[in-house]
């Protein structure tokens, strides 16, 4: 590891420190790409999206864990899986490559709907209504069904109420029990 890149993984390690959190934390937001100004900018962020909380799940005073198991209190635990890697003989995902608008277009997108006698889910694929749903797990499922039938397995997207987006890997566990994993988020 060169000078530069350690000096700035003392430097996050010491800004998650004073903050509360783990120093450990730093190795794999380093990974993820972020310096010590993005982190600073994240740790002003006290709740909510953009949070550390939010965003990876870290919880202060507490070690990393190689676990998914959602923070204590979470209001809406375990919603993504952080994805691990490329799969085996595909290439990393790089988002330099990537046509976010021209993928959505064409792709599922799920949304938090905006309060009206709904809530909950928004599904639909290239502008059509798929379904609107309460649960979570139930519009994962509505997407994978609608790629089933009609033989169409777009990007899927998860677009939450502040317009945020993360690009999704969706599937099925069994018919009523679907799972995703988030590849890639834009704040």
């Amino acid at each position: 590891m060169s000078t530069a890149k350690e000096r700035e993984l003392e430097e996050m390690k010491a800004l998650l420190d004073k903050e509360g959190y783990h120093p450990l934390h730093a190795h794999q937001l380093q990974k993820e790409g972020m310096g010590p100004n993005e982190l600073a900018q994240r740790l002003k962020t006290k709740n909510g999206v953009g949070s550390l909380e939010y965003s990876h799940n870290f919880t202060r005073g507490a070690a990393p864990s190689h676990t998914n198991t959602p923070a204590p209190g979470r209001k809406r635990p375990g919603l993504h899986k952080r994805a691990r890697g490329p799969a085996k003989g595909w290439p990393a995902f790089d988002p330099a490559d990537f046509d976010l608008k021209g993928e959505m277009e064409g792709g599922y997108i799920i949304s938090e709907a905006k309060g009206g006698r709904h809530g909950g889910y928004n599904v639909a694929v290239e502008g059509r209504h798929l379904c609107v749903t309460h649960d979570w797990n139930k519009a994962l499922c509505c997407v994978v069904e609608a790629q089933k039938k009609a033989n169409f397995f777009a990007n899927v997207f998860y677009v939450n109420e502040r317009g945020n987006v993360d690009l999704l890997i969706v599937h099925s566990k069994s018919a009523k029990r679907c799972e995703s994993r988030i590849v890639h988020s834009w704040v």
